[in-house]
């Protein structure tokens, strides 16, 4: 594969085409048979609660998705979890809080091997298909404070802390180093790599001669 067609790759793979479907029947049509692996990723808000209903939905679909991935599933270690015809199921253990959780199904012919990252403010799972991809699924609540990070005066939020990338960093370290060297070889940047967050801190002195200007 040319290195300058694969940075392309990286900022389209980054780009997520988003569409709102009023019916769960019209998903076929943008889940076409161009897409031979497919994932769903579903914030569930308690498994015990609405297992039924995403299985209602899921049929709905009229799809075979590949890995099913379920967040905030609301388990601990007495859970039950239901079964989906045709998928073997993985669940996270560690209990973090009540909404917690990661609930993974994957088609019984996968073979994938599932381990459960030990993250101190997140649940996860790690779901490595032999020959095929890597998924981490992770839930972490919004109970838990972000951790930011002032730099000279500018405070810059961060989605994941860096305690988390850390502990993740056996799993994550390899495709990340993999993509920075094709970056600085081949002198091209991605564009999703040039947008930031960053909300300048105005000191005390600065915000009164602001609102005296006002």
């Amino acid at each position: 594969m040319n290195p300058l067609n694969l940075v392309q790759d990286i900022d389209d793979t980054c780009n997520a085409d988003c569409h709102t479907l009023e019916y769960p029947e019209l998903c076929k049509n943008v889940l076409t048979d161009l897409y031979n692996f497919k994932i769903l990723t579903f914030n569930i808000r308690s498994i015990q609660q609405n297992f039924n209903s995403f299985l209602i939905s899921l049929s709905r679909t009229s799809l075979k998705f590949d890995v099913l991935i379920l967040t905030e599933c609301w388990i601990d270690k007495n859970s039950v979890i239901g079964v989906v015809d045709g998928y073997n199921c993985y669940r996270t253990e560690r209990f973090i809080n009540r909404a917690g959780g990661v609930v993974a199904f994957v088609k019984s012919e996968l073979n994938p091997i599932v381990s459960e990252p030990l993250l101190n403010d997140a649940n996860s799972l790690y779901i490595d298909i032999p020959n095929c991809l890597s998924i981490l699924g992770i839930y972490r609540s919004p109970s838990i404070t972000d951790v930011s990070l002032d730099v000279l005066g500018t405070k810059i939020n961060y989605t994941f802390s860096n305690r988390l990338l850390k502990m993740t960093k056996q799993y994550i370290s390899k495709p990340l180093t993999h993509i920075f060297n094709l970056s600085l070889s081949t002198g091209q940047f991605p564009n999703n790599w040039k947008t930031a967050s960053v909300t300048p801190l105005a000191s005390f002195h600065q915000l009164a001669e602001i609102i005296i200007k006002c």
